[in-house]
């Protein structure tokens, strides 16, 4: 990703011109203002079947019949995770798109290289914060950079947080399978996990809110530029 030559966030933008940047295109532009719910329902949605599992595997300790049912919404868990992993990086590859579209630099942030660093040892390890942070600042509408500082902010805890429950998680698994007959112990852990996975959604969920009405507002205060100027909206 090249990383933007003018001051970050920078509202209103540069007037265009023989030596100044190119006005933003908007080519390409699509609102992520309804996805947002959809994303919502799904985080809370699986945290919530995630905690029927973790309670069905304390009450397996004195039922042994529950555990059936916490192997059946783990996987269900499991089954949700995924669709949700798949929904927001299709929110992710667009909020990039968008990026590009309302950004006047005439950079560009590759969408699919977005959604690939997550999956590439030792890189995913820092360039999906500093992609989201590029997002941030590509979104920027406040003059006064109190709203950017805000997405800042959100962006950071996200992946503090992120970090933290990836380090938890293998915590978890490290005691689940250093004794795998002791229920109370895989019951103890995963309410441990459980616990640190809802500052986590709920600074996740906000955040992707923030980006997707921030690009929103960008988007149509420039398309009012735009055709203002002549240069034509979308």
């Amino acid at each position: 990703m090249n990383e933007p030559t003018e001051q970050p966030g920078m509202w209103p933008p540069k007037p265009a011109g023989p030596n100044g940047p190119p006005r933003p295109t908007l080519e390409g532009y699509s609102t992520l203002v309804p996805r947002v719910s959809t994303i919502a329902i799904l985080v809370w949605g699986g945290f919530g079947i995630d905690a029927l599992s973790v309670l069905g595997t304390a009450i397996s300790v004195h039922q042994p019949r529950a555990a059936t049912l916490a192997s059946a919404l783990g996987v269900l868990y499991s089954l949700i995770y995924l669709v949700t992993a798949f929904v927001y990086f299709v929110w992710l590859a667009q909020a990039v798109r968008n990026c590009n579209a309302i950004w006047q630099s005439g950079r560009t942030i590759v969408p699919a290289g977005a959604v690939i660093e997550y999956f590439v040892p030792i890189l995913n390890l820092f360039r999906p914060y500093k992609t989201m942070r590029a997002i941030a600042d590509r979104s920027n509408v406040d003059e006064d950079m109190v709203g950017l500082a805000a997405m800042r902010r959100q962006v950071g805890w996200w992946w503090a947080l992120w970090i933290g429950t990836i380090i938890l998680g293998f915590a978890v698994l490290g005691i689940t399978f250093s004794d795998p007959t002791n229920v109370s112990m895989q019951a103890y852990a995963g309410m441990v996990g459980l616990l640190a996975d809802v500052p986590m959604c709920l600074v996740f969920v906000r955040m992707i809110g923030m980006l997707s009405r921030a690009q929103q507002s960008r988007y149509e205060l420039l398309r009012g530029v735009n055709t203002f100027s002549g240069v034509g909206g979308a």
